[in-house]
């Protein structure tokens, strides 16, 4: 968000309405909600003010005082909670709070590979490019506790020995996020 407070100061990107009035994290939770039964979300210290509509919608959160340090402290921390919460779960969906236009369906898609496909790693792909969410089988949420620093999950989804399942959509809103004021419209 350090991009977006930058040129908009005092905004938070995930607060910021869209064009037809909706709120970019609401609209970005919505095809969560729909199709998977519980929702983490991990949250920077600093960004406090989106905890009521996370909560709203039920959603548990953590909070992460280290997230400035990049999104690898985050997703680590958001793949210790799953483990400590579902003990015996078989995979979970990394997906971003920034991405409003993602469809449902590419989220329910992600979904089905994870308990039909036998593979590391499900990736979408919009006009060949791999996009958001994605799924990790359970040993690879235990590797994404590991990871620090802002490279998040992209050394490990890098890894030649993964076997990794792609899917690709018609959905460009796998691949489209907010970083900028100018990027809502």
């Amino acid at each position: 968000g350090a991009r977006f407070a930058h040129e908009k100061p005092g905004a938070n990107k995930l607060l910021a309405k869209l064009p037809d009035g909706g709120i970019v994290v609401e609209r970005s939770l919505a095809p969560y909600l729909a199709c998977v039964d519980e929702i983490i979300a991990v949250v920077g210290s600093t960004d406090a003010e989106v905890l009521p509509y996370l909560r709203r919608k039920a959603v548990r959160t953590v909070i992460v005082p280290d997230a400035h340090l990049g999104m690898g402290h985050s997703l680590a921390a958001g793949a210790r909670e799953a483990l400590y919460r579902f003990p015996k779960l078989a995979g979970a969906l990394v997906g971003l709070a920034d991405m409003p236009w993602l469809r449902e369906e590419t989220v329910a898609e992600v979904m089905h590979a994870l308990h039909t496909e036998s593979a590391d790693v499900i990736r979408v792909r919009n006009s060949g490019r791999c996009g958001h969410p994605v799924g990790f089988s359970a040993p690879q949420v235990s590797a994404l506790t590991t990871l620090t620093g802002d490279a998040g999950a992209r050394e490990l989804l890098a890894r030649d020995t993964l076997n990794t399942f792609y899917i690709d959509v018609p959905d460009a809103g796998c691949l489209l996020d907010v970083d900028l004021p100018n990027d809502i419209g």
